[in-house]
């Protein structure tokens, strides 16, 4: 066994990964990334070595070349084919790294309806009973396991997302008044036209009344995918920036580019319809609010500019110890 090498499997690199492998490497420790989906930064900045694989099995085979101290598993809501493979088979000590939860992020009714979800509910708790480790990034995984009386108070790592501290130079908007009020919204937002809740057209609604200007970045996953797509996708964002000065909408920016972006504006938001309207929602749990987290946050922090979150939730609580936190209830809006 490698002393000090961690072996890291993720379907869809995210900045998560980034930081942990920074920070491991920061420490004297060797890692090593296992990856399906090439993400729009440079591995090698990151990563000791980067490898990519073309489906669960061979990753599998992969993994067995080596003898890291763990395989640090990552899974987005339980979804990934590999998390699932590697946690069948087992080539070592696995390390359990969930983004979020289904649990802590969805209505007990929205779960029971929707077979896809049970399903992913179920692989869920088998992998917070099996795996060797859990890491956090929040709150969920604690929320799960104590809604379902899983008993993990060992091997249990909190691992928030973090600030890298990258030096950025302050630039105003071009043409800027300097009365006005830009709000920037980047990472993953969701599309109403496809029945998703955490989106932001009656927020803009809101904030077009107030003359406050808000840019969107959609997430940065989007970056490889056609324009027809991409106006597909966000048509109704895309239409109403055309209908209104207020409303920005950017195409995506690659993961180490985000901050440079935020650090032009005012202000970063993280207030979707669901959490400002919760009695619409029927597909997430507003209970979650104060468990889940959001890496966007480190970005507004990374950026120097403050956040408007939802009262009580997780990312104002985070915000609020370093007196960046706005409280966005809906009478701030109004």
């Amino acid at each position: 066994m490698a002393e000090r090498l961690i072996v890291l499997v993720s379907e869809r690199p995210r900045s998560r990964e980034a930081k942990q492998a920074l920070a491991l490497r920061s420490k004297g420790w060797g890692t090593i990334i296992l990856y399906l989906h090439k993400p729009n930064y440079e591995l090698s900045k990151y990563f000791d070595e980067a490898i990519q694989y073309q489906d669960p099995i061979q990753a599998l085979m992969l993994a067995k070349d080596f003898s890291p101290v763990a395989y640090h598993v990552h899974s987005l809501m339980s979804a990934d084919a590999t998390a699932l493979a590697f946690m069948k088979y087992k080539p070592g000590k696995i390390v359990y790294d969930l983004n979020d939860s289904v649990d802590a992020m969805h209505t007990e009714a929205y779960i029971n309806s929707n077979p896809e979800f049970q399903e992913r509910r179920s692989r869920e708790l088998h992998y917070l009973q099996n795996a060797d480790g859990l890491c956090c990034r929040d709150l969920q995984v604690q929320h799960t396991c104590h809604k379902h009386n899983i008993k993990r108070d060992k091997d249990l790592l909190y691992f928030p997302e973090y600030c890298m501290e990258r030096e950025v130079k302050k630039q105003s908007i071009t043409g800027q008044n300097k009365d006005d009020i830009h709000l920037a919204v980047s990472g993953n937002f969701g599309v109403e036209k496809m029945g998703e809740e955490d989106g932001y057209l009656r927020i803009l609604e809101l904030l077009i009344k107030q003359e406050v200007h808000t840019h969107f970045y959609p997430h940065w996953f989007n970056y490889n995918i056609s324009s027809v797509l991409y106006d597909n996708k966000y048509s109704d964002y895309i239409t109403l920036a055309r209908q209104s000065p207020f409303v920005h909408m950017h195409h995506s920016v690659p993961m180490d580019n985000v901050v440079n972006e935020l650090q032009r504006y005012d202000c970063g938001i993280h207030t979707p319809h669901h959490w400002v309207f919760p009695r619409d929602t029927g597909i997430y749990n507003v209970n979650g609010l104060a468990v889940c987290g959001s890496s966007r946050v480190y970005d507004f922090l990374d950026a120097g500019i403050p956040g408007i979150m939802i009262k009580n939730s997780y990312t104002q609580k985070l915000l609020t110890r370093y007196k960046v936190g706005i409280n966005g209830t809906l009478n701030f809006f109004v």
